[in-house]
């Protein structure tokens, strides 16, 4: 998916989910594309989204930053999201 679609998605799930963080990631012209989405009651108190997306994106070869409640990364290395995405948990718990 690419960068709007990915926020759109993670708009969507993060409205469905309630108090939320959504993480997001797909293959897009040979690079990974990250998206975090925080809800509004949770960022910048309990999570932020642009802290959140630098510790994942330095797990694709990349980087990125954003707001507390949105950001969006790219990275050098699609193939090592499925351990970025494995490393949620634990990257949330901080």
């Amino acid at each position: 998916l690419e960068s709007t679609a990915l926020r759109e998605e993670a708009d969507r799930w993060c409205n469905k989910l309630g108090s939320s963080v959504v993480v997001m990631a797909s293959r897009a012209e040979g690079d990974a594309k990250i998206t975090v989405m925080v809800s509004k009651d949770l960022a910048g108190k309990k999570f932020h989204a642009g802290k959140l997306i630098g510790a994942l994106a330095s797990k694709v070869g990349g980087k990125g930053g954003g707001r507390p409640d949105f950001a969006q990364a790219g990275g050098k290395d699609p193939s090592a999201i499925p351990t970025m995405l494995a490393a949620v948990p634990e990257i949330l718990r901080g």
